[in-house]
């Protein structure tokens, strides 16, 4: 890890954790073969079972295919599950990912406890401008609501607290 430290970069704590849980869980990865990627095809095709069998079971899929990369004991202990989803300003259409967490980085410079952290972490945010998403329904760039909501705690929830806001 001494590279880390090489030059005058200023480096977070939260990332050399990250880093070393990371080379920690490869080590201790006790999938062995891992399955070849998703075509396309494959990957429509389990989307529209995702689809019609509501959100329990696209989590739980989303959960298991993570898991065939990667499963070690710091997984079960440290990594949850955020349900990100992408509505669509102009016609409603909704798009749902699952995606896995290991910490969670919180602004604390508005706020003055955790609770608040959290709270403004999860709020609902409109992405316009050059974050335009193409909604798959209306077949253009629109203005979209995103929201974050924890869907999968860990048993031990490692939160990064930023100090700092960048505006772009």
């Amino acid at each position: 890890v001494p590279f880390l430290f090489e030059g005058h970069q200023q480096q977070d704590a939260q990332e050399f954790l990250a880093y070393c849980l990371d080379g920690l869980h490869e080590d201790l990865n006790g999938v062995r073969m891992r399955p070849p990627p998703q075509t396309e095809a494959e990957e429509r095709e389990e989307e529209q079972l995702a689809e019609s069998r509501g959100e329990q079971f696209a989590a739980a899929l989303a959960w298991r295919r993570y898991l065939e990369h990667g499963k070690s004991f710091l997984v079960d202990l440290f990594q949850g599950q955020l349900k990100s989803t992408l509505t669509c300003s102009r016609c409603g259409n909704e798009s749902r990912h699952f995606d896995p967490f290991l910490y969670l980085s919180l602004p604390v410079s508005e706020v003055f406890t955790v609770a608040d952290a959290l709270q403004k972490y999860l709020e609902e945010e409109l992405l316009s401008g050059s974050e335009k998403w193409l909604c798959n329904k209306c077949k253009m760039k629109v203005d979209v609501r995103k929201k974050i909501d924890l869907w999968k705690l860990p048993p031990v929830l490692v939160l990064h607290l930023k100090r700092f806001r960048f505006d772009e």
